[in-house]
């Protein structure tokens, strides 16, 4: 270990007075300015022992990006399932639904249907973008596939279905779903992958979006407790290796600390006394916000602290890139910071238009309808009475999305969905099994994954 400054620097001072010899008066003063660097080295030693064994670990924790393999490994030759003959788009919208049981229709099929509507709407719009869902069974489900006749919604709309290997180590649970989401960073056949919760519906053509050239690598939305919302981001594809160490490294030293497991000091990797965190409603000095201990903590620490590269999208219209161009920085938070305006360069006359809270907002916070919480159409009883006809199509985004699925249905000439009567409270639960949140006692022992490779079913290839 190395001396600290302030007493390297008082040694060297102590070693030129005993070569020079100097008179009683010179020798006092320059014991003195050994004396004030030993305090300081004392000050520097006890500010370092006030942090706990998970800070002395950060530096393993945040390693060089030097020391990183090349982002493109995580390729086509292992990471998603390719064919010859498979074509892609330069840009994709991505879902990320986990622990589906065929016979528990709730784990999944409610946002099988929402991801249906949605390439629906993308489609309608004239986006010229794929759209990729990513299935993982459930680690108790019997079944390893899908029923065919959800496939085939999926299909129909020109969705690209993955599944993700079901888990064989950890625990099953919300969290480790949630992290997740970052596998979109393997799906390299793609330039950028800009992902949406399974209860998102968009109502815009985001294309342009992403398309937008100021943007930095990568680009989040301000939450409203949080810094970046993880529910709508988009990620440049690569560096899957970089965020699954990331992953690692924060569950073992949660391993080691008790409940609830993580230190809001530090969080994923970074002391944020000196950078707080700003949200619509909230600001902060630690890791204390909404899910940060978990995929929106992830997102945050991964985008600015370790890729430097990010541009934040806010409500008023604003936009902060940090990072300009991916241009690599030495001091973090604010870095290389700029300020711009987002224009939108999508043809509004053509956004499917449903009252809502969403219009509040500047593009492209007004091009989806996130259903969080009991918001979801499918819960609280489902389908309203006077729904799924023309007349009431545009009422509300409930009665939208109930219209679509009916219409969806109709051409697939499914019967066994009754949208009047499928979602009644008395008849089942519509909560999925794995919750509606993460919860700190979920990351122990989750042994999250996200390197394990994905398997493509095509249409041909449905049970």
């Amino acid at each position: 270990m190395n001396s600290p400054l302030g007493m390297t620097a008082a040694l060297s001072r102590l070693q030129a007075i005993r070569r020079k010899r100097p008179q009683p008066w010179k020798l006092a003063g320059g014991l003195l300015l050994v004396g004030l660097g030993l305090l300081q080295s004392l000050y520097h030693l006890q500010q370092s022992l006030q942090l706990s064994n998970f800070q002395e670990q950060l530096a393993d924790f945040t390693l060089p990006l030097a020391l990183f393999s090349n982002p493109e490994v995580s390729s086509k030759n292992f990471y998603y399932d390719h064919d010859d003959h498979d074509t892609y788009s330069r840009f994709a919208y991505a879902f990320v639904i986990g622990g589906c049981d065929p016979t528990n229709l709730p784990t999944y099929q409610n946002y099988l249907f929402n991801i249906a509507i949605a390439a629906r709407n993308l489609k309608r719009l004239g986006s010229q973008a794929d759209v990729v869902v990513l299935f993982q069974m459930s680690k108790t489900a019997t079944e390893l596939q899908l029923p065919k006749q959800d496939l085939e919604l999926l299909h129909a709309q020109n969705v690209t279905v993955y599944y993700i290997p079901q888990q064989l180590t950890g625990r099953e649970s919300f969290y480790r779903t949630q992290l997740d989401k970052f596998r979109i960073l393997g799906l390299t056949q793609y330039e950028r992958v800009l992902f949406m919760d399974g209860d998102i519906m968009p109502l815009c053509n985001l294309d342009p979006f992403m398309e937008y050239e100021k943007f930095q690598q990568n680009v989040v939305m301000e939450g409203l407790y949080e810094p970046f919302n993880g529910g709508f981001f988009m990620l440049k594809t690569g560096y899957l290796e970089e965020i699954q160490q990331i992953i690692e490294k924060r569950e073992e030293m949660a391993a080691e600390l008790e409940y609830p497991h993580f230190n809001f000091t530090i969080g994923w990797g970074q002391d944020l006394t000196y950078d707080p965190w700003v949200s619509l409603r909230e600001t902060g000095t630690n890791w204390s916000f909404l899910a940060g201990f978990a995929d929106q903590g992830l997102l945050y620490y991964y985008t600015k602290y370790h890729r430097k590269s990010v541009s934040l999208l806010h409500r008023d219209g604003g936009v902060h890139h940090y990072g300009w161009n991916g241009t690599t920085v030495t001091e973090i938070g604010p870095f290389n910071e700029t300020v711009d305006s987002l224009h939108n360069d999508t043809d509004l006359d053509s956004m499917i238009r449903v009252p809502g809270k969403h219009s509040r907002f500047h593009y492209p916070f007004n091009c989806f309808v996130h259903f969080t919480g009991n918001a979801k159409p499918w819960l609280l009883g489902g389908a309203p009475e006077d729904c799924c006809v023309p007349e009431t199509q545009n009422k509300s985004a409930k009665h939208f999305w109930m219209y679509e699925l009916s219409e969806i249905l109709k051409e697939h000439g499914r019967t066994d969905v009754d949208i009047q009567t499928h979602w009644d409270q008395k008849k089942k639960r519509q909560r999925p099994a794995l919750g509606l949140y993460p919860t700190y006692t979920q990351v122990i022992n989750a042994s999250s994954d996200i390197m394990t490779p994905l398997k493509r079913v095509r249409p041909r290839e449905q049970s």
